[in-house]
């Protein structure tokens, strides 16, 4: 690398294990989407050549531009790889995208590279933790939650590792804070200063609050430049590249594609930290469809520039729901994508009420490429399935149940493959667990639905001013210790033993055993020649109850 160029960057999603390799069972990628999506207005500066942008390592082709990015799984198994990257690109700023299951291994990297540079580097933290945790009250004021980054390092409970912290909308803040590294690099200033001139952001867009250390007092700065038009920003696999394909896309490469109608979902469940009492309602959902599909427009384009001798292009659509389920959203997509002949798998996610109320537009969509969805069930547990915003008939004599399975019946028999997330830990008796997965193994070996399972065992999040746990969890310690608590959990994605939800208990070891051993049966299951789904969704309560007494 280098060292000549005022602005080094290198981009870390941490990781969220101690210790100990993914198990099989984790659907999990190799690009880090998010902050791909967070350093996309910046990357762009730098593509176009402009600005301190255009004199840092990010310029250049996207295979290049990726290789200033790494995501983390293990911190034991993957901190070399770390120091590599940090040894070959010499950064004078780390930008780190944290989940709140992260935050431990983003203190942990962000140590390193304070031991390796010192007062040369600038660490810059965000993502949903720091979102979580630093946030504005109805009046105005800057709260801040016990597993604030800034309150934790005021406090001394972890070190002083992270020089500016932000919350909210970072696509503007990134860009200018480059610009201020740059700017102290070419006066031999060193970069951790630019934490001292977080004043200076107040112009750029987004809903965002920045904050650092002075002593033992915490400073902020929030924004006022405006909402962020996303209309105005590339779609990140054209900046980034593309890197993985997933299975369920016949070996198509797979980009990461958003509609940009904001951070997090129409829903508001409890244990969610998408929640939109968290996250805030949805924006520009009017020409979202437009959006998306550019989108989906630019992963064919990037396949057919970077994988000539791959059968086509995939992409899977991060919305929480895909534009928000809205009806005439869904007809304007699959229109968009069937005028334009554009050839692509793609895969998204719905709710279990959405899919049965939508299924005119899941059709229209099939034809227009969508193959794939991602389904969350959480739970089958009756009294819990009550507590699911997304539950949208909780009120009738319909069981959360029965509505799943009519859902996931609905999708096979239109030829979409499904992914079935569980979500377990939300106070639910082990009896319910097994029952679940008694029936989604049913589901699978007798109709060959769904395509793949995923497990989470529930962690109570911060929730902002939601918190009400009691427990003033600080998050600085791994969700999840070594030990054999781990081990049975590498085969779930969020997870935790040391932070559970509000009002449950920790998970029991042999409890944990025999739902890992038994997702197991269900992940390794190959379906036979499997019998046509039965034509009548009347048929459907009589048919969970049969294929729940063949296990």
């Amino acid at each position: 690398m280098n060292r000549e160029l005022p602005l080094r960057v290198v981009a870390l999603a941490p990781p969220d294990h101690a210790e100990g390799e993914l198990g099989r069972g984790v659907l999990t990628g190799a690009d880090p989407a998010s902050l791909f999506n967070a350093c996309r207005y910046a990357a762009s500066l730098a593509v176009k050549g402009v600005s301190a942008w255009g004199e840092s390592n990010w310029t250049g082709d996207r295979k290049s531009r990726r290789r200033s990015f790494i995501l983390l799984d293990s911190l034991k198994e993957d901190v070399a790889a770390f120091e590599e990257l940090l040894h070959e690109q010499q950064p004078n700023l780390l930008i780190i995208g944290s989940m709140t299951v992260c935050f431990p291994g983003a203190i942990a990297c962000a140590a390193l590279a304070k031991q390796m540079f010192g007062d040369r580097i600038c660490i810059v933290l965000g993502g949903r933790h720091p979102s979580e945790t630093v946030y504005a009250s109805p009046e105005g004021e800057i709260v801040h939650h016990p597993g604030s980054p800034l309150e934790l390092m005021r406090n001394g409970t972890i070190g002083r590792v992270f020089d500016i912290v932000v919350a909210g909308q970072g696509e503007y803040l990134i860009a200018q804070l480059g610009e201020i590294v740059a700017d102290l690099e070419k006066r031999g200033v060193p970069a951790v200063q630019a934490r001292m001139d977080i004043d200076k952001l107040g112009a750029c867009p987004g809903d965002w609050i920045v904050g650092r250390l002075d002593g033992q007092e915490i400073v902020t700065a929030r924004g006022a430049g405006g909402d962020v038009d996303y209309n105005n920003l590339l779609p990140p696999c054209e900046l980034f590249g593309i890197s993985e394909a997933f299975d369920v896309f016949d070996g198509r490469p797979t980009a990461h594609v958003f509609s940009d109608t904001g951070r997090g979902c129409i829903f508001d469940c409890d244990f969610c930290s998408e929640r939109y009492s968290v996250v805030g309602r949805p924006v520009q959902l009017s020409d979202s469809p437009e959006r998306l599909f550019r989108q989906l427009e630019a992963a064919v384009r990037v396949v057919r520039e970077d994988w000539p001798d791959k059968p086509g292009a995939s992409a899977f659509v991060e919305d929480s729901t895909l534009l928000v389920g809205s009806k005439p959203a869904l007809r304007k997509l699959a229109k968009l994508i069937l005028d334009s002949g554009l050839d692509i798998q793609f895969g998204a996610q719905l709710t279990v009420d959405q899919i049965l109320l939508r299924q005119e537009e899941l059709k229209l969509l099939r034809k227009a490429g969508l193959s794939y969805m991602f389904v969350g069930v959480e739970t089958m547990d009756s009294e819990v399935s009550l507590t699911l915003s997304k539950n949208a008939k909780k009120a009738s004599d319909e069981r959360w149940i029965d509505r799943s399975f009519q859902a996931l019946l609905s999708l096979h028999q239109m030829g979409i493959k499904s992914c079935v997330a569980l979500v377990f830990g939300l106070g639910e008796p082990h009896e319910s667990r097994m029952d679940v997965l008694s029936k989604v193994k049913a589901w699978r070996s007798t109709y060959g639905f769904p395509a793949r399972l995923s497990m989470n065992w529930g962690v109570q999040h911060p929730l902002q001013t939601l918190r009400n746990d009691g427990s003033d969890y600080t998050y600085h310690e791994w969700s999840v210790p070594p030990g054999p608590f781990l081990e049975q959990f590498k085969n779930f994605g969020e997870s935790t033993y040391r932070y559970p939800m509000h009002g449950v208990e920790r998970p029991v070891l042999s409890e944990l055993v025999e739902v890992s051993e038994f997702a197991r049966e269900i992940v390794e299951l190959k379906p036979g020649d499997a019998p046509a789904p039965p034509r009548s969704l009347a048929r459907e309560t009589i048919w969970v109850e049969a294929a729940q007494s063949t296990c």
